[in-house]
């Protein structure tokens, strides 16, 4: 679904709402900070349908979407210790298709440790959203919850030389107005050590392991899949000079599939970092990647893309960026889906430009216009879509 907007871009004003004069712990603070954010978009071809399909009834190809959030959030700072609460709810409308119309929320909480030597990390999450719009599923609408927790932990153990290890289980309920549940979790867990160069610099190696668990329910079709992924591979961080950075990481990985689809392929990913001008940064990027989808009838993904972007601070209050990106998938896995292959490909281009525009500490507005082009192996992933969108933002 293109017209969906979070929380807003930009200069965020955070008030230091107090300083705990009368706390336990001296020289504690409290930060606090709220937020609006509304945002008006159109979409020529909302349902990302292929020329020539019919609009299913009750449905319209065009439509105007309404996105307005409320945002708040609260950081203690306690010297070594540091905790935050963020949340944020919204509401999201449609003019022509009002199927679509949902509740929004997403919430997180935490907490960090910085010691001499070693340093922690730990959160908790729950969010709410509306599920994208895709040439297997079709035109349904439905919502994704996802209830997540994460630990990391790192520690020095040399004059250059440090370890680490994190961790993260998440579980995700997709329901859909088709009568479709997807229920499914995920656990990862990655180790790694590192070796630094200079303060902008380092290099290591890492080994990680992932696993998806995924229940399609249905009257007619119960459904499992479960897919582990094991990968062992090196990083690093690297100034190719004043202006320019490069970051990079591959990974060896061996994907073991429940249907006995294995796979032994690579990952990978480069940025490219250019500060041009103090005005004007590029970035340019590559990546692939193995998941798992919990939302549509497969077991794992391997997507390739490629992104070039550009970012211009014009004044102080006027900052103006554009983008283009290519991606391939492909999935991979069980039918979950009644009389549809999960064996498929698709590609997708799209590009875009935004602007936006501080009018004081306290008020923003964005202008942006984004592009899609997507091609698949299924008829109804060929679809071309344009939306532009106005947005509103208050934060204090």
């Amino acid at each position: 679904m293109i017209g969906v907007v979070g929380p807003m871009w930009g200069k965020k004003l955070v008030v230091a709402a107090a300083v705990l004069a009368s706390a336990p712990v001296q020289g504690a603070t409290l930060e606090g900070s709220v937020g609006l954010d509304a945002s008006v978009a159109y979409d020529d071809n909302f349902l990302h349908q292929a020329d020539g399909v019919a609009t299913p009834a009750g449905a319209s190809r065009e439509d105007l979407t309404s996105s307005t959030t409320l945002s708040a959030g609260a950081k203690l700072d306690l010297g070594r210790e540091t905790l935050y609460l963020d949340g944020s709810a919204g509401l999201l409308r449609h003019l022509n298709n009002s199927r679509f119309d949902t509740e929004v929320y997403s919430i997180s909480g935490g907490g960090s440790w910085k010691g001499d030597r070693c340093g922690a990390d730990v959160s908790l999450s729950a969010s709410r959203s509306p599920i994208e719009l895709d040439d297997v599923i079709g035109v349904v609408s439905g919502d994704k919850s996802t209830y997540g927790i994460a630990a990391s932990g790192n520690c020095a153990v040399g004059a250059h030389y440090s370890a680490g290890l994190s961790t993260d289980y998440a579980i995700i309920r997709t329901e859909t107005d088709s009568a479709l549940v997807s229920d499914g979790n995920h656990l990862g867990a990655k180790g790694h050590f590192s070796y630094t160069l200079d303060p902008l610099s380092h290099v290591g190696l890492s080994v990680g392991y992932q696993q998806w668990v995924s229940d399609a329910v249905e009257a007619s079709q119960p459904d499992q899949s479960e897919t582990r992924l094991v990968d062992v591979g090196i990083s690093g961080k690297y100034r190719l000079g004043p202006k320019l950075t490069l970051s990079a990481q591959a990974a060896l990985a061996h994907v073991f599939d429940a249907l006995g689809d294995d796979l032994t392929t690579y990952v990978a990913d480069a940025k490219l970092d250019w500060q041009a001008t103090p005005k004007v940064s590029v970035h340019l990027g590559v990546s692939r990647s193995i998941s798992s989808s919990v939302e549509i009838a497969s077991s794992y993904v391997v997507s390739e893309t490629a992104q070039l972007s550009a970012n211009w601070t014009a004044t102080p209050d006027i900052g103006v960026s554009a983008w283009v990106r290519y991606g391939s998938q492909s999935y991979s896995g069980s039918d979950q889906l009644d009389s549809l292959s999960s064996d498929f490909e698709r590609t997708l281009l799209s590009t875009g430009v935004s602007a936006s525009y501080h009018v004081n500490d306290h008020v923003a507005v964005k202008l942006a216009y984004s592009f899609k082009d997507s091609n698949s192996s299924l008829a109804s992933g060929d679809y071309a879509a344009n939306q532009v969108l106005l947005g509103l933002g208050l934060t204090y």
